[in-house]
């Protein structure tokens, strides 16, 4: 039977879990309150059993680095999922598209009208 390995004991861990183990418990609670989770949450993500979506995994991100100014790998918080989208800052998809379809009247200014 092939050796069964611990995720802290695999060559890639999981950039939480370093996190956890760099930092501890107290600074993983501050990141994860200001992420709007629970440290338990981070927890099950560091080991596996859960994988955050994506808008928490860049909460996660903006988070650790406010409280300890280092850059977590955002391509290796998600893995085996899809394909990471760019922050957008809360600006839905809907929001986007209305703002690219105005009519072309919305782009200068009306004339001033003469009595």
């Amino acid at each position: 039977m092939p050796r069964q390995f611990t995720i802290s004991e695999l060559p890639n861990k999981h950039p939480l879990r370093d996190f956890l183990e760099r930092h501890g418990k107290e600074v993983t609670t501050l990141v994860a309150q200001a992420a709007g989770t629970t440290y338990e949450y981070l927890e099950h993500i560091a080991n596996g059993r859960n994988q955050p979506g994506v808008d928490l995994m860049w909460r996660i991100i903006r988070a650790a680095h406010a409280q300890t100014g280092e850059h977590l790998d955002a391509s290796r918080m998600r893995p085996g999922r899809d394909k990471l989208r760019p922050m957008n800052c809360g600006v839905t998809a809907a929001r986007r598209a209305a703002a690219t379809t105005l009519p072309a009247e919305h782009d200068t200014p009306p004339e001033p009208s003469h009595p």
